[in-house]
């Protein structure tokens, strides 16, 4: 699973420190900001959902001074493209969507 999240951090030092607070709070988590981006990208990818995610990176963002607004989910995305469709008809959409 992939969130991605639209910051307002610009110094390389609080991205760093960012990242090593999200990956003291999540430890099966991988962390990356593109700071060369217009919107300051933060990323996590991970393997199993996480409770309270959204709120918990949101705090650890603003403890660390810097906003955070977070982008469209894979999980509301796959919800309003085909609700309706299969289980191995989205693993093969989902399958395809990750190639690009």
């Amino acid at each position: 699973m992939v969130e991605v999240f639209k910051t307002d951090v610009k110094c390389p030092f609080v991205a760093q420190q960012i990242i090593a607070d999200l990956l003291a709070a999540f430890v099966h988590v991988q962390v990356s900001f593109d700071l060369d981006d217009c919107d300051c990208i933060l990323r996590l990818e991970f393997e199993k959902p996480i409770h309270n995610l959204l709120e918990n990176v949101q705090e650890i963002i603003q403890d660390n001074g810097a906003n955070v607004t977070p982008l469209v989910s894979n999980f509301e995305y796959q919800n309003v493209v085909y609700p309706s469709v299969s289980t191995s008809l989205k693993l093969s959409i989902n399958a395809i969507l990750s190639i690009f």
